[in-house]
């Protein structure tokens, strides 16, 4: 929100520029600027109005009884909605979604890869009521080491078959009803290990068949022991 912002920049900078007096900041948040000779709290100036510089790393759409609403998870920038016929986007969530879930036929429900929690759901369009949050964690247990974690949907069953991945790929069958209260009282189940000081880096799901593709070491930079592949998971029963 540009009017609640307006005096600061994103914290997340990544490259600065200097001159006509000014000091040009690259980062996250897009592009600011503010004077050289300016060093009190604040004074930024936004300059993404035309820029278009949000980075999605996932998008889904639902159709409503309006027409088709469309969900974004960005880098860092929260979780967006553009709702039929409305002039600007909504935030329905904050930080970051690195892959998401969207009922084809009701668009206020929404399973998003949150960096909070692997698997974060709403069921009101993001939007909360009498003080309770509209957003849930109804992930499993696992402690997924990077903040882009995959979530898919079988496109077969996109309301009810469901898998995600860290070094573990889990899948789920009770959709939106998904519940992960204990480690024991959960029903995501692990289905395979990519092994030690590897990690899930794209994953897919079609008819109950799972393809997980990894690497590793766990961040999957540049490194002399970097390995990758690709795994298929048993498939267990019919989907």
């Amino acid at each position: 929100d540009l009017d609640l912002c307006e005096t600061t920049t994103h914290v997340d900078h990544h490259a600065l520029a200097f001159g006509d007096g000014a000091v040009y900041s690259g980062n996250d948040g897009g592009v600011y600027r503010r004077p050289l000779d300016s060093h009190s709290v604040g004074g930024w100036v936004n300059l993404n109005g035309t820029l278009h510089a949000l980075q999605y790393y996932a998008a889904g759409v639902g159709t409503g009884a309006s027409g088709d609403v469309i969900w974004g998870g960005t880098h860092d920038n929260g979780i967006s909605v553009l709702k039929p016929g409305a002039d600007h986007m909504g935030a329905a969530h904050c930080c970051e979604g690195s892959d998401l879930i969207v009922d084809p036929s009701n668009p206020d429900r929404v399973a998003v890869a949150h960096v909070d929690c692997p698997v974060t759901v709403t069921t009101t369009g993001g939007v909360s009521f009498g003080g309770r949050s509209a957003w849930r964690c109804r992930g499993p247990g696992e402690e997924f080491p990077i903040w882009t974690v995959p979530l898919q949907a079988d496109p077969f069953h996109p309301n009810r078959h469901w898998v995600v991945a860290g070094r573990f790929v889990w899948t789920t069958r009770e959709g939106w009803d998904t519940r992960c209260p204990k480690r024991t009282n959960c029903d995501w189940s692990r289905v395979h290990d990519v092994g030690h000081d590897r990690i899930v880096s794209a994953l897919d799901i079609s008819r109950g068949v799972i393809y997980a593709g990894w690497c590793g070491p766990v961040t999957c930079e540049p490194d002399p022991m970097f390995a990758s592949g690709r795994s298929a998971p048993p498939r267990g029963r019919r989907s």
